[in-house]
């Protein structure tokens, strides 16, 4: 029983070790403002360590990543619009 419960108590230690450390999400200002940190979020959440997460622990990793994209895209089409329009907004 002792030597049972002796290799149960090392097979655990050894799983707790393996633990990957937790990933640094960072934040939709920080993405913003740096596109190449961006463009590599945007890799690791459509295709790559985290493209294959369940959908709410996808959530966690990716949210501040799609933000971003989405302001970015819409300040994109918001100048565009500016210039289509010679710039005159009035």
């Amino acid at each position: 029983m002792k030597k049972k419960l002796m290799a149960l108590s090392i097979t655990l230690a050894a799983c707790a070790c393996q633990q990957e450390a937790p990933v640094q999400v960072p934040t939709t200002q920080e993405l913003m403002a740096d596109p190449n940190l961006l463009t590599d979020w945007e890799h690791k959440c459509n295709e790559g360590e985290f493209a294959h997460l369940p959908a709410d622990q996808k959530q966690n990793f990716c949210f501040t990543t799609f933000e971003a994209a989405r302001v970015n895209a819409a300040k994109a089409a918001g100048e565009a619009s500016v210039k289509a329009f010679g710039g005159n907004t009035q």
